[in-house]
């Protein structure tokens, strides 16, 4: 790999986990990426297992996992990845577990208890007029 240009503001890179056909060449590329100081973190499609990377988790610092296909806003979470989320968060109790996809004010507490710590929240928040209201929903649903 040619080295990489750093950028000051740049701390965390993740790597969607099912791109890497071959995985030699993604620890190659988590190896990497970690040597150049960035933190790494893998991102998990709605119907990947969580086991699948357990392998990786004393070399990354982060899991995201995709509650919505990646591509489109908007989508109705899919609720199947809660149960990867338990499993991965008994494995990893002191990880940043993140969701991404159809995060709102029905899903966002069955996230939370199923282990999640960093929500990436979209159309909900950003979908309408009422953003600061919306987000301190979110926030009042999670702090309580």
């Amino acid at each position: 790999m040619d080295k990489i240009k750093k950028y000051p503001n740049i701390r965390s890179v993740l790597f969607h986990f099912e791109r890497f056909f071959d995985l030699s060449n993604l620890m190659k590329t988590i190896s990497y990426f970690k040597d150049e100081g960035y933190k790494i973190g893998l991102v998990l499609n709605p119907d990947t297992f969580s086991k699948e990377v357990f392998y990786y988790l004393n070399k990354i610092d982060m899991i995201m996992f995709m509650s919505v296909w990646p591509g489109k806003e908007g989508q109705d979470f899919i609720s199947k990845v809660l149960v990867q989320i338990e499993i991965l968060r008994k494995e990893a109790p002191i990880y940043d577990i993140l969701i991404d996809g159809g995060i709102n004010d029905k899903t966002i507490l069955s996230a939370s208890m199923a282990g999640v710590n960093v929500f990436c929240v979209g159309s909900y928040i950003s979908g309408n007029d009422n953003v600061i209201e919306n987000y301190d929903k979110l926030m009042k649903i999670v702090t309580n």
